[in-house]
């Protein structure tokens, strides 16, 4: 019974204050986040013996002098300390096999309040561009929820990528910057039906694979899926790509595989592309990059823009203001469709 009962809970939320902590941890995750989680339990006197990871490519390697190994190499009663935002599904995998003495890293999540103070200038800024009250008030709910841990006390009313006046239409040339495995596409295409024109960019190979494939099956031939990250320079890049949850892949040189770059402005000069309608970008942190190598092609065609503002906490606010700084005319908007700290979005129309 009590197993059926905790197999739909979650991983603990690690507490260091808690009256009775494990002496070790196994930490699942070898991104930034697991390694930054391993110096502070090694700091609290805190054994960590051996990171675990489900890629592949990773185990059997060691990163910052530890082993690395695959989960089902771990001792069963071991407590694991799982750094990943996977850490629901990875959740149920470790119990799956077994597992019980699990925790998650949330509350190592927050960023240093320095932050707000340095930038509370911008912040302000930022307040005052936007169009409308509910964008205000979300924006300050974010901001409040990010930093402090406050809970949101209730979420845009129309959905991601559905601000009322920044969805796509018929006839629309549409940047799909992050298309993932085609989830964004069939989006679009149900807002603006099929007389519509998709770049569809993916940097991640599996990923993009699948993206390729679900094109082919519904036979949509007006998205033309790119296997190119979005950058401010044309190139090759390193790629984080993180095994258990593509929502983690991101461009950093720690990442072991190099994917191809390119600039919007010098894409869409190549391909002669005559108009664009249309941007979106969800791309774990890149958005920044992608919107200074987008410049040109923005300025030109002052498309609608739906930028994720979530990857990093700055994003909060350079941001909307390198949007507004490139076209002063536009009004902004932020929406939120999250109950966590993902899922912000800027909308910006001409």
């Amino acid at each position: 019974m009590l197993d059926d009962i905790l197999r739909t809970a979650s991983a603990r939320p690690f507490n260091p204050f808690e009256e009775e902590l494990p002496g070790e941890f196994v930490v699942f995750g070898t991104g930034a986040r697991g390694r930054r989680c391993r110096r502070r339990l090694e700091s609290m006197g805190i054994r960590v013996p051996c990171f675990a990871d489900n890629n592949p490519r990773r185990q059997g390697t060691n990163v910052d002098g530890l082993p690395v190994t695959a989960p089902a190499q771990i001792a069963v009663g071991a407590a694991v300390l799982i750094c990943s935002f996977a850490h629901q599904a990875i959740f149920a995998q470790l119990f799956s096999m077994g597992f019980r003495n699990l925790y998650r890293d949330d509350l190592a999540e927050r960023p240093p309040l320095r932050l707000l103070r340095e930038n509370a200038g911008a912040i302000e800024q930022v307040l005052a561009s936007l169009s409308d009250r509910d964008s205000r008030d979300t924006y300050a709910d974010v901001l409040r929820l990010r930093f402090h841990g406050t809970p949101l006390p209730r979420l845009s009313d129309y959905p991601m990528y559905g601000h009322p006046l920044v969805l796509a239409r018929s006839g629309d040339c549409i940047v799909d910057g992050g298309a993932a495995s085609g989830d964004s596409i069939a989006l679009f295409r149900s807002q603006a039906g099929p007389d519509c024109r998709i770049y569809a960019f993916e940097p991640t190979p599996a990923s993009f694979q699948e993206m390729v494939q679900a094109v082919e099956k519904a036979g949509q031939a007006n998205v033309h899926p790119v296997n190119m990250a979005l950058w401010n320079h044309d190139g090759q890049v390193g790629f984080f790509e993180a095994f258990a949850m593509s929502h983690g892949n991101r461009i950093g040189g720690e990442g072991g595989i190099t994917v191809d770059a390119t600039t919007l402005d010098s894409f869409v000069e190549r391909r002669g592309i005559d108009k664009v309608d249309l941007i979106k970008l969800d791309i774990e942190g890149a958005e920044l990059a992608a919107l200074e190598g987008a410049q040109r092609t923005i300025r030109r065609f002052r498309p609608r823009l739906q930028i994720c503002l979530y990857h990093k906490p700055c994003d909060l606010w350079e941001l909307p203001l390198f949007v507004r700084e490139l076209v002063p005319g536009y009004r902004c908007f932020v929406g939120h469709h999250s109950h966590e700290h993902l899922d912000t979005v800027l909308y910006c129309l001409a």
